[in-house]
């Protein structure tokens, strides 16, 4: 049997590591076997450490994108906003008018920011300096299904790039994990369909008039020239801003289903 000196040996009370090779070498001289090498207790450590490494990346501790403030503060405070009915689902809610609202809470802020920075977005209200030209960005939040986030950026004008991040988890809870992203340029008929379409934003009321517990959020956010504007329906049928939204998911190629 192997003995080991004074000097080698853990002093008890170090911690559950000197716990532990006393354990062992309580264990091993009941055996009369020598204690384990120390290469296969390293390993083991090792594994360990792994454990907590790939938890901690899953749990999204290791993001390269630090916390950012997504929308202004003003959006928590209720304010007079004409509420668009195209689009509700339901008849009672297809009535337009005024009525006080946050355009977005202090719920919704967590949890909108939550996907954007689950997808490496950056603040569209707070920009890098190096943001430059127009881009929208739409949130598509299915209750139950997978969050997506489409961007148009437009550094140049007449030049057009979709970049759309698809997540791993379920809009109305959990962002998780990027599950596939593309980028690339749009093509002059799809870039025509789009201007179009984004042409029709600025007519549009901030709010829609339906709104229910389960559905889907859908939100798009506008920044030109420094100007930045954010617009919300929950689930809408039809219509200009549903339109614009379909539109966006065509040019992802992914055909998610359903479209809510």
């Amino acid at each position: 049997m192997r003995v080991l000196s004074d000097v080698n040996r853990p002093k008890v009370g170090e911690g559950w590591l000197a716990d532990l090779f006393e354990l062992r070498l309580c264990r091993d001289r009941k055996l009369g076997t020598g204690m384990i090498p120390r290469v296969a207790f390293v390993l083991v450590l090792c594994s360990l450490a792994a454990v907590v490494v790939v938890a901690a990346a899953a749990a999204g501790r290791f993001d390269r994108l630090p916390p950012q403030p997504y929308f202004p503060r003003q959006f928590a405070q209720a304010s007079l906003m004409y509420c668009d009915p195209e689009g509700a689902r339901s008849p009672d809610q297809a009535r337009a008018g005024v009525r006080s609202e946050q355009l977005v809470d202090n719920l919704e802020a967590n949890w909108f920011g939550s996907h954007l920075r689950a997808a490496q977005e950056r603040s569209l209200w707070q920009p890098a300096s190096e943001l430059r030209g127009r881009t929208l960005r739409f949130l598509w939040l299915r209750s139950f299904h997978a969050p997506a986030v489409i961007r148009i950026d437009e550094p140049a004008r007449g030049t057009y790039w979709l970049t759309a991040t698809l997540l791993q988890g379920n809009g109305g809870y959990e962002p998780g994990r990027i599950d596939r992203r593309v980028t690339r340029r749009l093509s002059p008929e799809e870039a025509e369909a789009y201007e179009k379409a984004y042409s029709q934003l600025a007519s549009l009321p901030r709010i829609g008039c339906g709104n229910g517990a389960d559905g889907s959020e859908w939100i798009i956010e506008t920044r030109d020239q420094g100007r930045y504007s954010l617009l919300k329906r929950w689930t809408p049928a039809s219509g200009t801003f549903h339109d614009l939204g379909v539109l966006l998911i065509g040019f992802t190629g992914w055909n998610p289903k359903p479209i809510y």
